[in-house]
């Protein structure tokens, strides 16, 4: 661990993760003091002593760890559809816990830096049995650890929000398509995606059949399991209706 004893001593790029920290210490040596005092009689009295000495260190250290979430963490909170101020809250922690996993990097990173640099300054050439000097390779350079970009957790939160939004609309829409009931000659029709495939399905079955064709079907005014008289036709106009209503949905 790398100690600084000022902030301008601290990389720039990590001087934003510590702080001044001023300490009342003593010094090691003691100063006299005056001091009073009521003697037995009740006469005030005063006198001097001796008493350790002190004066004010100033230390240079990180800032208190921040408490932080995961992206999991995050991920969890969002799948059960907590509120927005905690969403915010848990995108704030993660961010934050991005920058401090890097700041633990480049804190290795700058041990290295110096081990290495301590490693070549105290290099002593050896020479071999013939006396010629033995080669000897620096250690590789090292690569400083890149730094995670900083959240725009405004933009974040807008972003979040929009794609709320789209999901809420998509949702909405698809409820509008699994609701969806056409009139086709005074029969009501369920239209949702299933019934048309349905629709298709019977157009296809009867396909030589004449539009005046009879069978049966279950229609959305009615209960389920009762049956009812339709013709042939009936179902091409439901058929043909539903997917219109399908596409001006999907439109929208």
């Amino acid at each position: 661990m790398i100690e600084y004893n000022t902030l301008l001593e601290v990389p720039v790029e990590i001087r934003e993760f510590y702080e001044e920290v001023t300490v009342r210490e003593r010094t090691g040596e003691q100063v006299s003091e005056t001091f009073t005092y009521t003697d037995e009689e009740g006469v005030e009295q005063s006198g001097s002593r001796l008493v350790s000495e002190y004066e004010d260190a100033l230390y240079i250290e990180e800032l208190p760890t921040p408490e932080t979430k995961s992206k999991a963490d995050l991920e969890r909170v969002i799948a059960l559809s907590k509120p927005a101020r905690v969403v915010d809250a848990f995108v704030a922690m993660v961010a934050k816990g991005e920058q401090l996993e890097w700041f633990n990097r480049h804190k290795d990173y700058l041990v290295a830096v110096q081990e290495r640099l301590e490693l070549i300054d105290n290099h002593v050439p050896e020479l071999d049995g013939e006396g010629f000097e033995i080669p000897w390779t620096e250690p590789n350079e090292l690569v400083a650890p890149t730094r995670p970009a900083i959240l725009d957790l405004v933009a974040m939160k807008a972003e979040r929000d929009s794609a709320a939004a789209l999901a809420s609309f998509k949702s909405s829409r698809q409820a509008l398509i699994d609701n969806a009931v056409v009139d086709a000659n005074g029969l009501q029709f369920d239209a949702d995606e299933i019934s048309i495939g349905r629709m298709a399905s019977a157009i296809i079955a009867t396909i030589t059949e004449e539009d005046t064709y009879q069978m049966q079907w279950s229609l959305a005014d009615t209960d389920t399991g009762v049956m009812t008289d339709v013709t042939l036709a009936d179902v091409k106009l439901a058929h043909q209706l539903a997917v219109l209503n399908m596409s001006a949905v999907w439109g929208v």
